[in-house]
């Protein structure tokens, strides 16, 4: 039985008047009996949504979500520090004298 206003959501979708500023999601449960692994961010994003009138208030919460879901940020950084290193060892290279084509 809902007792909490995240159970009642979670049972009946968002209240009347809120579904233009968020879809509703499933219960917060997986089909296995376990949260989802971004539900943590949603929440958080609900209960930001739900006291702020305000939702640019709640753009860092939404970030969070997004990046649970799709990872983007971290992929960016990730090819960043291979690129990086990449460079270094190219650099490194060229140091030791092995790297360019011609030898004086």
């Amino acid at each position: 039985r809902p007792t909490t206003p995240a159970r009642r959501r979670a049972a009946h979708g968002p209240p009347a008047g809120t579904a233009h500023r968020r879809g509703p999601m499933s219960s917060g449960w997986s089909p296995r009996g376990t949260r989802p692994r971004c539900y943590h961010f949603w929440r958080d994003l609900v209960e930001c949504t739900d006291r702020e009138p305000d939702l640019k208030k709640c753009v860092l919460f939404r970030d969070d979500y997004l990046e649970c879901l799709h990872g983007k940020k971290e992929r960016t950084m990730k090819q960043e520090i291979l690129d990086q290193e990449k460079r270094k060892a190219q650099l490194a290279r060229y140091a030791d004298g092995h790297g360019g084509g011609g030898h004086h």
